[in-house]
């Protein structure tokens, strides 16, 4: 939302023509005069006020983009988990409601009939779109399994147009990319970290730079959360807290990048996280810049690896 000058009370009016409105019924009465009143102050009250016009109004989709904008607000309060699970299942982001319940540990009565209810709307959901969308299911399906056949964005379209199956679906349609060796490693990190909020918790096979592995998802920590990872921003930190903060920019996102190639196991390539740091600043050539630590030739050989990967790929 941009910035806008409000009149005295402004805010505190439109709110109130809001509720009036909706008081009567008047959903796009309502809607414009808390939509207005959003634009001045994007607080959570008025965020659950408005989501909650849009629901009563039948415009689910723009209420989920609204929800979206303070998620944490929703899904970490217990009493607000159906209002978003309900929201997401409306418009079929069904894997996102699997992760939403992954992620509820449920440690009172009342969070866990919360959660056992909303796991039960949800699988009552997934079963009458899987009952009605056959044709849905198949062509999205069809899609994952010919994913190479289009460009990088066109590959992450398909990803992102797969989280609407329900999760069967999903897994059986995910499956195959995992396993192909000629599909790019940041695809599969993709998918493998859906797998990871979601909990899955059966053991899956990865092609890993022409290596067959074998994972259970649920054992692992989101790549940003990775002890390696994080040791390896510290040392570009380090070194270049100092400098261009876009140069600094550009260098962990560079980190990030060649690290999930190797996800989730890093750590056989990786055996020196300073060393890799100090390794890849020097690759990227942005200053004069002179290691510390020895580099090794396993280190250079592979980030030169990692970086015609990147270079593969078409943003």
């Amino acid at each position: 939302m941009g910035e806008l000058t409000a009149l005295p009370n402004q805010f505190e009016n439109l709110v109130r023509l809001g509720k009036v409105a909706l008081n009567q019924r008047q959903w796009p009465e309502a809607i414009a005069h808390l939509e207005a009143a959003y634009d001045l102050q994007q607080t959570t009250a008025l965020n659950l006020l408005l989501v909650s016009v849009l629901v009563a109004a039948g415009d689910n989709q723009r209420a989920l983009q609204l929800a979206f904008e303070k998620k944490d607000f929703y899904t970490n309060e217990t009493d607000l988990r159906l209002l978003y699970n309900g929201l997401l299942i409306k418009n079929q982001h069904f894997i996102a409601a699997n992760e939403l319940w992954s992620a509820v540990e449920a440690t009172d009565a009342f969070e866990q009939r919360t959660k056992q209810k909303g796991q039960a709307l949800l699988k009552t959901a997934e079963k009458a779109y899987q009952a009605t969308e056959q044709q849905a299911i198949k062509k999205r399906q069809e899609q994952l399994y010919n994913i190479t056949t289009g460009d990088f964005q066109d590959q992450q379209r398909r990803l992102d147009a797969a989280e609407l199956l329900p999760l069967a679906d999903y897994l059986q349609g995910v499956s195959p990319i995992l396993v192909n060796p000629y599909c790019h490693p940041f695809v599969k990190t993709t998918i493998l970290e859906t797998l990871v909020r979601l909990q899955y918790s059966e053991s899956v096979t990865i092609n890993w730079f022409d290596q067959v592995r074998q994972v259970t998802p649920s054992e692992l920590e989101l790549m940003t959360n990775r002890p390696v990872l994080k040791l390896i921003q510290k040392t570009i930190q380090n070194i270049l807290g100092q400098q261009d903060p876009i140069i600094l920019e550009a260098a962990l996102a560079e980190c990030q990048m060649t690290f999930a190639y190797l996800y989730p196991f890093e750590e056989t390539v990786i055996d020196n996280p300073e060393e890799w740091g100090q390794a890849l600043i020097q690759q990227l050539g942005v200053f004069i810049f002179e290691p510390t630590v020895p580099i090794s030739e396993k280190t250079i050989q592979w980030l030169k690896k990692l970086q015609e990967l990147t270079e593969e790929l078409v943003f």
